[in-house]
């Protein structure tokens, strides 16, 4: 669309040509009126000029003061005339106007205008600019074709890599499943989850996603002879804690990890599921650190050291902080997540033994 304007033209003076096309007739008869109150031969101004200029030249020619009266009409004279020739010149333009040029100046601008709102530039010279613009990215085209095509052939490579890479990520899961599914059932039967057997579902898809290429779906059965179902649908809180629990201790032993965060790894858990619980994280410590963010005492007296996070108070509001607990403040600490506070005595105690007992186990 841009190259079928013709650039050549002078946007300013077509447009003002066109305006002055629109009022040719009444432009026509106001220049005739003109020229023929200027060259009429009886009263134009033309001819009564001249007959002032031979009366002033006479008059001049006995007395010297009319010279100059003289040489300012005869001036005048000359510019009228200079100006009316220019005013001929013009209407006989005027009268060798081609319909067909004011069908091309309308059809043009008519064009300039629609394309200076489509691409919502103001000026002819940024209508320009979009032109030049676009020829430029036309040109580079035909190498931005042949780019596309280099990527594509890339693209196609690298595809058949990751397609043969997923099959190997297929094969290593299915051959490894069997594996990793007995040692999750043993863990978790030392976790009082006994009966819970695990069964995993694993099948490609045709699209790949951050797995690689396949769908795997993990089902779980905790009671005997109980049908299997999807684990976030069928396990219960505790079950899911342990089940993750028995995840992190196989990755613990497996991978060069040197800190694991555990953050209520114990939820839905008590009693002796707890304490069995606490000394499965406190065997996966041996192979890394492990900080345990917790709330059961059975947990809490397995670690090493025992940090409280807190809130209080202060010129900018409440504030999280953390302390690390001495010796008695931890047991004080344990009694009030075995009974709440203030803790009893026999909770204290209670405490005190159960510290006592880990640093002697």
């Amino acid at each position: 669309e841009l190259r079928m304007l013709d650039w050549d033209t002078d946007w300013e003076e077509a447009e003002q040509k066109l305006k002055s096309w629109e009022k040719r007739e009444q432009t026509l008869e106001k220049l005739s009126e003109i020229l023929l109150l200027a060259e009429d031969e009886q009263m134009g101004v033309t001819q009564n000029l001249s007959k002032i200029l031979i009366n002033l030249s006479e008059l001049a020619s006995y007395d010297s003061r009319f010279e100059l009266f003289y040489e300012a009409v005869e001036n005048i004279s000359t510019q009228l005339n200079e100006t009316f020739f220019d005013l001929n010149r013009l209407k006989e333009d005027y009268l060798m106007w081609d319909p067909g040029e004011k069908n091309r100046l309308e059809e043009q601008l008519d064009r300039l205008f629609t394309l200076m709102n489509k691409h919502r530039v103001q000026t002819p010279e940024e209508l320009k600019a979009v032109k030049e613009q676009m020829e430029k990215e036309t040109d580079d085209l035909e190498t931005l074709e042949n780019r596309m095509a280099e990527l594509q052939n890339q693209l196609s490579e690298e595809k058949n890599t990751l397609e043969a890479l997923a099959d190997e990520l297929f094969e290593a899961r299915k051959k490894h499943i069997p594996l990793l599914t007995d040692k999750l059932e043993e863990i978790l039967s030392g976790l009082e989850m006994k009966n819970t057997r695990l069964k995993w579902e694993l099948e490609k898809t045709t699209e790949f996603n951050e797995f690689g290429r396949d769908k795997l779906k993990l089902l779980i059965s905790a009671d005997k002879g109980k049908y299997f179902g999807e684990v976030e649908k069928t396990a219960s809180g505790g079950e899911l804690s342990r089940l993750m629990l028995a995840f992190k201790s196989i990755l613990a032993k497996n991978r060069n990890r040197p800190v694991m965060v555990l953050d209520e790894i114990d939820a839905g858990i008590s009693g002796e599921v707890a304490k069995k619980t606490a000394d499965l994280v406190k065997s996966m410590s041996e192979d890394m650190q492990v900080i345990v963010i917790t709330h059961l005492p059975q947990m809490a007296v397995k670690g090493e050291k025992h940090f409280k996070v807190f809130k209080h108070e202060d010129e900018e509001g409440v504030v999280s902080d953390i302390k690390e607990l001495s010796t008695h403040e931890r047991i004080v600490e344990i009694a009030e997540m075995i009974e709440g506070k203030p803790p009893s005595e026999s909770a204290v105690k209670h405490a005190e033994f159960l510290l006592n007992e880990q640093n002697h186990s």
